[in-house]
């Protein structure tokens, strides 16, 4: 069950992300890091008239709510090559005690693209009267 915490906002318009969130805060997605720390992603948008929406990311090194616990967890990035890369390339270190199964989705996905594609033929060959 969720509790709701007697604390000030963390995130709000030009507050904790600075100023490149003076229009738009929010979209927040809290995740644990090893250690017990706490990294938090969120959105953010600095005017109507000025950038798109770039994402940003506040740690707590210790696990901790409170507002003087977050740090910046590095420069803003706005779907950079780098950013995006770091996604694919990062370890996951926290799951490597698990047995993680990735051949299962990927035959179930194979499976169903060569019955679609299947059918597809079939019923364009059965359509121009080959079959």
């Amino acid at each position: 069950s969720w509790e709701r915490l007697a604390l000030p906002p963390l995130l709000e318009p030009g507050g904790a992300g600075g100023d490149w969130t003076a229009q738009v805060v929010g979209t927040p997605y809290a995740v644990a890091l090893p250690g017990g720390g706490l990294r938090l992603f969120f959105c953010g948008k600095p005017s109507a008239e000025r950038g798109g929406m770039c994402i940003g990311a506040l740690d707590s090194p210790a696990g901790r709510l409170e507002a003087d616990a977050w740090l910046p967890a590095g420069k803003r990035v706005s779907g950079s090559a780098s950013y995006l890369k770091g996604m694919v390339e990062s370890p996951l270190e926290f799951r490597s005690g698990e047995a993680l199964d990735n051949l299962t989705p990927n035959l179930k996905l194979l499976g169903g693209a060569a019955a679609v594609s299947a059918a597809l033929v079939g019923g364009f060959l059965a359509a121009n009267g080959v079959l």
